[in-house]
């Protein structure tokens, strides 16, 4: 499996999977539930004039806007959105790659943002599921590199 950072795809398919979990590109992203602004590897970082395009993971989600296949989300905790989750990660459905823009962040680099909205009709997303002791317990040792 190809990733870099949360997102995980290849630049020839698109990304087949994104993470969004706060405290990464705070400022940068937003999480409303439905939608989400998620920005390429380095956002927060780059002191380039111009955004970044050739990461893998920007090509990925460039892709993504071109095929309209869908992404599927899994969302972590303190992503802004009252909805997530309070700890460890949860699938949160599908989202298809709406858009893109370039920002320009706190210290004056340029960086793309994708918009990613979420599929209808599919069931609501289960804001109280929140995972058990045993998922947590996996996210941990997931995090500490097992």
């Amino acid at each position: 499996m190809d990733s870099q950072a949360g997102i995980s795809g290849t630049p020839e398919t698109g990304a087949w999977s994104i993470v969004v979990k706060g405290g990464g590109y705070k400022g940068l992203d937003k999480d409303t539930g439905d939608s989400i602004t998620y920005s390429a590897p380095g956002a927060s970082d780059t002191k380039s004039k111009t955004a970044e395009s050739e990461s893998r993971g920007a090509k990925c989600l460039l892709k993504s806007l071109e095929n309209k296949q869908p992404v599927r989300v899994l969302r972590g905790e303190k992503t802004g959105w009252d909805g997530a989750p309070f700890s460890g990660l949860r699938y949160d459905g599908l989202y298809v790659v709406e858009g893109k823009e370039e920002g320009t962040n706190k210290k004056g680099g340029a960086y793309i943002s994708f918009k990613l909205v979420r599929v209808k009709e599919q069931d609501p997303i289960k804001k109280k599921k929140c995972p058990n002791r045993a998922e947590r317990d996996q996210y941990e040792k997931v995090i500490e590199g097992y």
